[in-house]
C-alpha cells in the first residue's frame, strides 16, 4: 500500500515477491543421491501432505492444495542435509522433479567456550567466535563438544543445479523477486555429543569463507550480497554482504541454513510447450537454459501438457536444450533472445528418437 506510484514493481521491472494464491495440482519425482541412485526411506513434504520414498526413491501427491508461486518439496533422510526444491505450479497438470540428497560427512569438532577456526574440503571455512554457541530448540548456552558438518557447493561444478536447495529464485532486502547467479553456496549443521542441534547466539556471528574458482575470478564483484534458504517461503533470502578478500569471499551470519554468494540479476517470464511431430505433449522432459556470456545455466521438467515456465535473465542470449532426463541426450536445440518483456515460445514440435518413446495403454 506504501508503493502505489509503481505497483509494486521496481524501476528495474522486479516485481514484489507473492505466494498467496493456491491452486490445485499433482507433484511427483524421484529423490537421488549424489551418485544418482535412488534413496529409499526419505521422508518427503509438501506443505501438510508427506511422503516416504520406496526403493525407487520416488514420491508421489495426487491433486493437493498447494502455492502457485512457489511450492516448496522438503526431504529429510537421517545423515543427509536437508534437500529442498521450490517449483512454480500450474494448475490442474502433473509436475515432475528429481532432487539430490548431500550426504553429511567428515565432521570436524571444535570447543564451544573457546570457538575455533573449522576448514572444509574445497577451500572454505567456517570461524565462530568464543561462547557462541546454543541449544537450537530453546537458546540455551551449550558449553561443549561442537561437531560441525560443512559443505561447500562448487558454483562452477557441472551438478551445480541438482544440488542447490530451491531454484535460485530469490526475495531481495525490499522485498522484491530476483534470479541469482551464484559464485559459491555453503550448508552449515552444528550438533552436541547427543546429536540434538545446535545454533549460533542471537548475539553472536561467525564468519564465513568461500572460495572463488579461477573461472569466476574476473567477474566477481568486490562486494556482493548474502542471501539464505528461507525453508519457510522456498526462497532464497537477502541478509548482508560479503566482500572480496584474495580469492575468497567473507561474510559474517547470525545463523545457520545454505547461506550463498550471489548476484541478484533481473529477469523475464519464459514459457515453452513441447510436442512430438503428432502433436502428443512431451511430458517429464528436462528442458535445459545456458546463459551464452556467462556459461550459467538452470533447468526445469515440463509438466503432463508439455509445459514449462520459469524465470531467465533479461536482454541476454540464450541457447534452450531439450533433453531426455535419464541420459541427458540433447534432442532439441535452438538460440533464445529476451528483451525487457516475457518470452513464450508457444508450441514447439520435437522429433524424438524412436529408440527413447514407449506406448503405454
Amino acid at each position: 500500500s506504501c508503493r502505489k506510484s509503481n505497483n509494486g514493481t521496481s524501476s528495474s521491472g522486479s516485481v514484489f515477491f507473492e505466494n498467496s494464491k493456491v491452486v490445485q495440482g499433482t507433484i511427483f519425482g524421484q529423490v537421488i543421491g549424489e551418485n544418482g541412485l535412488p534413496i529409499e526411506n526419505a521422508e518427503v513434504k509438501v506443505g501438510t501432505n508427506t511422503f516416504i520414498t520406496g526403493k525407487d526413491g520416488s514420491f508421489f501427491f495426487s491433486k493437493i492444495n498447494t502455492k502457485k508461486n512457489a511450492t516448496l518439496i522438503t526431504v529429510n533422510k537421517n545423515n543427509h542435509y536437508t534437500g529442498y526444491k521450490t517449483l512454480k505450479i500450474t494448475a490442474n497438470t502433473d509436475h515432475f522433479t528429481k532432487i539430490t540428497l548431500l550426504e553429511m560427512k567428515s565432521p570436524s569438532t571444535f570447543n564451544a567456550i573457546t570457538g575455533g577456526v573449522v576448514n572444509i574440503a574445497g577451500g572454505a571455512k567456517v570461524t565462530f567466535p568464543a561462547n557462541a554457541i546454543v541449544y537450537k530448540s530453546n537458546n540455551t548456552p551449550y558449553t561443549g563438544t561442537v561437531t560441525m558438518y560443512g559443505r561447500w557447493i562448487d558454483p562452477s561444478g557441472s551438478n551445480l543445479l541438482n544440488e542447490i536447495p530451491g531454484d535460485l529464485r530469490a526475495v531481495d532486502a525490499e522485498n522484491y523477486e530476483r534470479i541469482l547467479q551464484t559464485f559459491g553456496m555453503m550448508a552449515v549443521e552444528l550438533f552436541d555429543d547427543a546429536n540434538q542441534p545446535l545454533q549460533i547466539a542471537t548475539s553472536k556471528t561467525a564468519q564465513l569463507s568461500f572460495p572463488i574458482p579461477n573461472s569466476l575470478m574476473s567477474k566477481a564483484p568486490s562486494t556482493i550480497p548474502l542471501w539464505f534458504f528461507d525453508d519457510a517461503t522456498g526462497m532464497w533470502k537477502e541478509e548482508g554482504s560479503a566482500t572480496k578478500q584474495g580469492n575468497n569471499y567473507i561474510g559474517d551470519v547470525k545463523h545457520f541454513s545454505f547461506w550463498n554468494c550471489d548476484v541478484p540479476n533481473n529477469y523475464v517470464n519464459f514459457d515453452v510447450t513441447l510436442q512430438d511431430n503428432s502433436g502428443n505433449p512431451l511430458a517429464n522432459i528436462l528442458v535445459k537454459i545456458t546463459n551464452t556470456s556467462t556459461g550459467l545455466f538452470a533447468f526445469g521438467y515440463t509438466n503432463s501438457s508439455g509445459f514449462v515456465s520459469g524465470l531467465v535473465p533479461d536482454n541476454a542470449t540464450l541457447t534452450m536444450e531439450v533433453m531426455v532426463p535419464i541420459c541427458n541426450q540433447v534432442i532439441h536445440t535452438q538460440t533464445v533472445n529476451t528483451l525487457s518483456t516475457a518470452v513464450s515460445l508457444g508450441v514447439v514440435n520435437i522429433t524424438v528418437p524412436p529408440a527413447n518413446t514407449a506406448i503405454i495403454t
